[in-house]
């Protein structure tokens, strides 16, 4: 799943934040043992499978086979026995959110619809940019999942995945299915860059900056010129998936940036949200274009409207401590 369009270019806007993250703690013992543990289940048949020059499958096999039998309330133990915790830098990064979002579609096209494409039947290298495209670039040239309002396309193609619902009540579950080549940009960054909104600042915002300055959607939408392709997900598939390949779980999943942390690793977090400590063992199983250095977590929040209120405001300075198999070099 590709990351939150509204969020990429945070972490400038923390330059110089002076909010404090808290600080971990040395003996494990996190809020959410049940689900860390559900979603390292859920990764380890892809962390056996996986094969790349910088992954050892051997590494995972004894976590993997204790992780079966493991009690959440033994998830501190069970951290201590098989990983290693290891600090990137001095430890502080930054945190966002992502979520599944469920939005309106449409059959047929209609002045001001998007269409939602799955990936082109020919190969295009490169393909068009998104101006191009939204403008019929690959008519006839890629199959049409759904119409949808263009705003609303937009968040599915930066969340990477979602529902879509139509008039009829039908929905169809839709994966990222590869992109147009292009690079990703982030327009909240620019917004915020402006002045345009506050910084920090997310989607709420970014809605609310539209409906003020409708005349200027296509402008801020075109300002990323990458597009995003889906396929359909079928009803006996997991969904949604990351990077990993293993289904997401809910403040238990995290998107990292593989060329610092691997991806099966446990990811601990300490932050402050709403004005509430939390603290968290995710596991690393997602990337995304907007999601870039050492310590930059992107945290899954779940389905729904809460998950995507949280995703929204999780936007703060965090703590990070990534645990590696004992085994791992």
């Amino acid at each position: 799943m590709t990351r939150p369009w509204y969020l990429a270019g945070a972490l400038a806007s923390l330059v110089g934040c002076t909010v404090p993250t808290p600080q971990l703690v040395v003996s494990p013992s996190p809020d959410n043992g049940t689900a860390a543990l559900e979603a390292f289940r859920a990764a380890c048949p892809h962390l056996l499978a996986r094969t790349s020059p910088h992954h050892r499958s051997e590494s995972w096999q004894a976590p993997c086979a204790t992780a079966s039998k493991v009690q959440p309330a033994a998830f501190g133990q069970f951290l201590n026995r098989h990983f290693r915790p290891v600090t990137l830098g001095d430890g502080r990064g930054l945190a966002t959110g992502y979520f599944l979002p469920e939005l309106p579609a449409h059959r047929a096209p209609a002045a001001g619809l998007d269409p939602v494409l799955g990936p082109p039947r020919r190969p295009c290298a490169p393909c068009p940019p998104r101006a191009a495209i939204r403008a019929g670039a690959l008519q006839g040239l890629a199959p049409v999942l759904a119409w949808m309002d263009p705003v609303d396309l937009f968040v599915l193609q930066v969340q990477g995945s979602g529902v879509v619902r139509f008039d009829d009540g039908e929905r169809l579950r839709l994966s990222f299915a590869g992109h147009n080549g292009h690079a990703y940009v982030g327009v909240g960054a620019w917004l915020r860059a402006g002045g345009a909104i506050p910084p920090g600042s997310g989607l709420d915002a970014i809605r609310a900056w539209l409906e003020r300055h409708p005349h200027r959607r296509d402008e801020l939408l075109n300002r990323n010129p990458r597009w995003v392709f889906f396929r359909v997900v079928g009803q006996d598939e997991p969904f949604p998936v990351g990077a990993l390949g293993s289904p997401l779980v809910p403040w238990a999943s995290v998107a990292v940036d593989p060329a610092h942390m691997p991806m099966g690793a446990m990811v601990e977090v300490a932050l402050t949200l709403d004005g509430q400590p939390v603290r968290r063992f995710l596991v690393a199983a997602d990337a995304g274009a907007a999601i870039r250095g050492p310590n930059r977590l992107d945290i899954f929040t779940g389905h729904g409207p809460e998950a995507e209120r949280t995703a929204s405001r999780l936007q703060v300075p965090a703590r990070v401590r990534i645990w590696l198999p004992k085994g791992a070099s």
